[in-house]
């Protein structure tokens, strides 16, 4: 396991420390994060994808100019995060923060970086998961993002069927910018709602979440169902009131007991 967690570059103290650190009151969030946060859990298509049991997508616009730490998706997956590890033995959480990795010279830089660290966490989490067939013996290779969007997908489906991997984006639409990259982001998501199709029907209940920071005008269009499994959050969030840490964990330990 040592020599493809090296083969992959992955840190796990680097991968984790977002969500270590970034579990913590709603509070203490902002009124306006607090709101938007709210207003997420509260939505129909946020219902939806958190309580069903079978695998599902979720993709958020939710139009906030709030910093990373005090986001309302950095919130969110914390808190999920916290949720599923206290939750059933058999759910897992695979987690990426894009703009904590916008430097080239970070570990995790770029879409093959993205999909090394969600491999990486995947592996640690599931050590007993069979991947030594699947190592190529050519180190550029396994460099190539086609190359590792094929090697998660394949490791996901040999998943067993009581598994539940939740796999969580944040801010992705940085990259809808940069046309030099953008086809890599492109190809990143377009496997990840492959995964949650190909496991609809056999396999592990894979449980994915892409939110943007401001409106995304090009990677939600790979999302399928766009009224089910899109949302938009308006620039003016009304107040929602009544959401407190209690209130969140209730609203988890419900959901979370309908997964298998």
């Amino acid at each position: 396991m040592a020599e493809v967690l090296s083969f992959l570059s992955f840190n796990p103290s680097d991968a984790y420390k977002h969500l270590d650190n970034g579990v913590r009151s709603i509070e203490s969030l902002p009124r306006s994060t607090q709101d938007r946060v709210a207003a997420i859990i509260q939505a129909p298509q946020f219902q939806n994808w958190i309580a069903s049991p079978a695998s599902e997508a979720l993709f958020i616009n939710y139009n906030s100019q709030a910093s990373a730490s005090e986001s309302p998706s950095f919130y969110l997956y914390s808190k999920l995060h916290d949720s599923v590890h206290q939750g059933p033995g058999s759910s897992l959480m695979l987690s990426f923060f894009c703009r904590s990795h916008i430097e080239p010279g970070d570990l995790y830089f770029g879409a093959a970086g993205m999909v090394r660290s969600l491999i990486g966490q995947l592996l640690d989490k599931v050590p007993q998961l069979p991947f030594q067939d699947l190592v190529p013996r050519d180190p550029a290779r396994a460099k190539s993002v086609s190359f590792l969007c094929g090697l998660l997908e394949d490791l996901i489906l040999r998943l067993p069927p009581d598994a539940v991997v939740f796999c969580a984006i944040d801010s992705i639409n940085i990259h809808e910018e940069n046309n030099s990259t953008y086809e890599e982001f492109e190809e990143v998501v377009e496997t990840l709602v492959q995964i949650r199709e190909r496991t609809a029907s056999a396999g592990c209940a894979f449980k994915l979440i892409i939110a943007c920071s401001w409106n995304s005008h090009r990677l939600y269009k790979l999302i399928p169902d766009q009224k089910r499994e899109v949302m938009w959050l308006p620039v003016k969030v009304p107040h929602q009131g009544g959401l407190t840490t209690a209130r969140w964990k209730a609203i988890m330990e419900k959901n979370l007991r309908l997964l298998r």
